[in-house]
């Protein structure tokens, strides 16, 4: 009986991996990991953190995982790389800055596309990934710009590996790790289920927290020889090379590099003085003790890269003039953050594609 079982059980198991493996990009379909990309990613949901009303969104993302394509691949403009602060999941595909962006240039008798292939939490690591294994499986990408909207998830501590798909190499990690990259058939069916379970009758999706108190104090920057030195061991060791690799890759697909700095709600200066936001176990989290140091410092050495490479650069972290009320946390920044990035990315862009067209 129990012997009988056991053939019933393997047998059962082994169909239905040959069934996964079978319908998935490894043998059939594409060639990307549609989990991590959230291939033909849909929802609605009803929100009432992003500005001073209950406002139901719409969220899409097409077959390849892109947001807000309007045209063919070979005729988009501006491609938008960078993590949860491009993505925006909780705004609507018209809220977006990238949209936003394209907006202003459509408003002003050029029919530009703006594309954006933010995803959460991905980091120049990320970055990289999306040139080795996504861009090059989209037949006919070929954008003329490529911009960089990154910083804050730069330098931060290992348990954010996840968010760039990196690989944990034990024996189950491998197996989680091919089956999302070949997204079969049950494995896609479960993805569908769990989007309906987590977001019933349109409730709201929560990952971030609209609700966070803050709290800021006063806070007297003191420079740590120690943590100065890991920095800028992290900055020659790994930053710089990320940033090479990337223009150089960017460069190899035709397109023209522009990076901009990024800037947060965690800080602000008055008077002088730094008022951050509370935080005892900053260096879980950051490998600094201070947002402010942190972002001040990302955005020194992306200034200095890019004068000495000749790379297009926009220092958000000294250009944006972000109030509280742009923000629905304490980084991601609500419909009237958004409207307020695209307002000083747009003279910037639009200059330097004229540049160029």
């Amino acid at each position: 009986m129990v012997k009988n079982l056991l053939i019933v059980l393997t047998t059962t198991l082994l169909l239905i991996l040959m069934i996964e493996l079978f319908t998935g990009a490894y043998f059939f379909g594409k060639k990307i990991d549609c989990i991590y990309l959230k291939c033909n990613y849909k929802y609605s949901m009803r929100v009432d953190f992003i500005d001073n009303n209950s406002k139901k969104i719409y969220y899409s993302r097409d077959k390849f995982g892109f947001r807000g394509v309007r045209k063919n691949y070979q005729n988009i403009d501006f491609l938008v790389v960078g993590g949860s602060t491009t993505e925006e999941k909780f705004l609507d595909d018209n809220d977006t800055w990238t949209e936003k962006l394209e907006k202003k240039f459509i408003e002003d008798g050029n029919d530009i596309e703006i594309v954006n292939a933010g995803i959460d939490g991905q980091s120049t690591i990320g970055h990289i990934y999306n040139f080795k294994k996504w861009f090059p499986e989209v037949k006919n990408l070929k954008p003329k710009f490529i911009v960089f909207y990154i910083g804050i998830n730069e330098y931060r501590s290992s348990k954010f590996n996840k968010y760039d798909n990196l690989n944990d190499n034990s024996l189950l990690g491998n197996l989680k790790f091919y089956l999302k990259r070949n997204n079969g058939l049950f494995l896609n069916l479960y993805r569908k289920i769990n989007v309906n379970r987590a977001n019933p009758n349109n409730k709201d999706i929560v990952y971030h927290n609209p609700d966070l108190e803050r709290i800021y104090l006063s806070k007297e920057i003191q420079i740590n020889n120690i943590t100065e030195k890991k920095f800028k061991e992290w900055v020659d060791r790994e930053f710089l090379n990320r940033l090479n690799l990337l223009i150089n890759l960017t460069k190899e697909i035709n397109a023209i590099p522009i990076l901009v700095s990024q800037k947060s709600n965690r800080w602000f200066k008055k008077n002088e003085k730094i008022y951050e936001i509370e935080n005892k176990n900053i260096f879980e989290d950051e490998n600094f003790e201070s947002y402010y140091i942190k972002e001040k410092k990302i955005d020194e050495v992306l200034k200095n890269f890019t004068k000495k490479n000749e790379v297009y650069f926009l220092s958000g972290f000294n250009e944006f003039d972000f109030k509280e009320n742009f923000f629905y946390d304490l980084i991601h920044t609500n419909i009237l953050g958004s409207e307020h990035i695209s307002e000083i990315l747009y003279p910037f862009v639009k200059k330097i594609y004229y540049e160029n067209f």
